[in-house]
């Protein structure tokens, strides 16, 4: 191919694919693309742009006819001379010839990887090398050449979709953000309403106690004025008959003599007519905490939504989770995530210690509940939550059916289908208990002897892959009963 054809082909190319254009589109800045390549940069950059010069792509592309022509009309071309060109490209490799000797290059060493004429051969250089044909080196290669390049293509897609999953975790992990924030500032403005609350509660206690201290001592204050008033006019009587002639003091002297005997007694102290400071300021923070407390719903296990199957739905207060069927394609394939079990994980790890939790099952429908020891979620087929593979659990089958998901499978018979669930787990004896809260029966226990952490397993799909099931709820303390871990009877 001459220097001036290669040039005008080039300037047919793609700068994205580097091939002759394939329905070129043109945008506002001039510059023309294949259609499948614009889309596809497209789908990889956060907005419409140009792939050359960067400038946003306000408007949609046109397509470009006379590009087009132009391209077809070469495109012919090079079909119609590829047979030509193929008998001079043999012809030029039959008249390749040595630069030393003048000879055609019909050998090639394998070691030195070089082409030799039959002179070359004799030479000191390469006189024991391994040598070959031409066209078998040539076809030996490029069989090597083409399952590099079958790799390297296989490593391009696996690359491609990597790309496309990291993009997929970063927008998922900017609406995680933005949600969590959310719920974040929802949960402190609760929190807040309930300290305003409890500040007026307290602040109407402490005007109550003022109030009815200032009733009694308005009262006592008033009393002891009218005695004071009272007192005051006796003693100016008393001082003036005092003050007059003895004539006139000695008439009104028996009647003055019984008013001077005063008839009240001594004002007594009136005792607690203070406010009970104490009551109101000590230990106030303390008492305030305890009480939000005691009042506030809490659970000792939640859901990790980051391991949730696809088709499960995940509340936003992490205590129910509930089975929706479809995928969601939004949610990224991060590794802690369930990709072939409807299961979630509690987001608590026990490594020592008791701990119980309650499960209420909402509706009817296949469940699965129990603990799970970390890492034995990936690649796990439902079929195989047993003990061998790191579960402990126990499910309800669609048919109805109770039992403990070991192997075989363990039928269960209770008295009545439960409702809830409790779940205790002793990580010290290596025990896990599964009881029937409303009548207080023992549904199952597992013993086991696996190495690791343990978390809660939660599954409303039950353990077949069937996309339906119960919604499952975690139950807080209050509710369920449960005590926390060292809490006293």
């Amino acid at each position: 191919m001459t220097s001036d054809k290669w040039a005008f082909e080039n300037d047919l190319s793609c700068a994205v694919c580097c091939e002759l254009y394939s329905d070129p589109l043109m945008l506002g800045c001039s510059h023309s693309f294949c259609r499948l390549c614009l889309e596809t940069y497209w789908r990889k950059v956060p907005k419409r742009q140009c792939p050359l010069c960067r400038r946003s792509a306000r408007q949609a592309p046109t397509p470009n006819l006379v590009l087009r022509n132009v391209v077809e009309s070469a495109r012919g071309d090079r079909e119609a001379s590829r047979g030509a060109d193929g008998g001079q490209g043999e012809a030029q490799a039959e008249e390749a010839r040595c630069s030393t000797h003048g000879e055609r290059l019909l050998l090639y060493c394998l070691e030195d990887e070089e082409l030799l004429c039959v002179v070359c051969q004799t030479t000191r250089k390469h006189r024991k090398h391994q040598l070959c044909p031409l066209e078998e080196a040539a076809a030996d290669g490029k069989q090597e050449m083409r399952t590099a390049v079958t790799l390297l293509r296989s490593k391009l897609q696996y690359f491609q979709k990597a790309a496309e999953e990291s993009e997929k975790t970063k927008r998922y992990l900017q609406t995680q953000a933005t949600q969590t924030k959310d719920q974040i500032q929802q949960a402190f403005v609760d929190l807040h309403h309930l300290l305003r609350l409890e500040e007026a509660a307290r602040l109407s206690a402490l005007g109550e106690e003022a109030e009815v201290k200032s009733l009694i001592m308005e009262e006592k204050s008033q009393h002891l004025e009218r005695k004071v008033s009272s007192l005051s006019a006796l003693l100016r009587d008393l001082e003036q008959g005092l003050a007059g002639p003895d004539s006139a003091f000695l008439k009104t002297y028996k009647v003055n003599k019984a008013r001077a005997h005063c008839p009240f007694s001594d004002p007594e102290d009136v005792s607690g007519a203070l406010l009970d400071v104490t009551k109101h300021l000590s230990n106030l923070k303390f008492c305030v905490w305890e009480k939000m407390h005691n009042s506030l719903e809490h659970a000792l296990v939640t859901l990790d939504p980051n391991t949730a199957a696809p088709w499960l739905s995940v509340s936003i207060d992490l205590l129910s989770v509930s089975c929706h069927g479809d995928s969601q394609s939004q949610f990224p394939n991060n590794p802690e995530r369930f990709t072939n079990t409807g299961c979630v994980l509690g987001a608590q790890t026990f490594t020592s210690g008791q701990h119980a939790w309650e499960v209420e099952m909402g509706g009817r429908g296949s469940w699965a509940l129990g603990v799970a020891r970390e890492g034995c979620r990936l690649g796990t087929p439902d079929a195989e939550l047993d003990p061998d593979h790191g579960f402990l659990a126990i499910a309800l089958q669609e048919d109805g059916q109770l039992g403990a998901c070991t192997a075989p499978w363990t039928p269960l018979w209770p008295l009545s289908k439960p409702r809830r669930v409790q779940v205790r787990l002793d990580c010290e004896e290596q025990r896990v208990q599964f009881y029937n809260p409303d009548d207080q029966t023992l549904l199952f226990e597992f013993t086991w002897s696996l190495q690791g952490p343990m978390r809660p397993l939660f599954s409303p799909c039950g353990v077949h892959g069937e996309r339906k099931g119960a919604p499952l709820r975690l139950l807080p303390l209050q509710v369920a009963g449960v005590k926390r871990e060292h809490e006293p009877e």
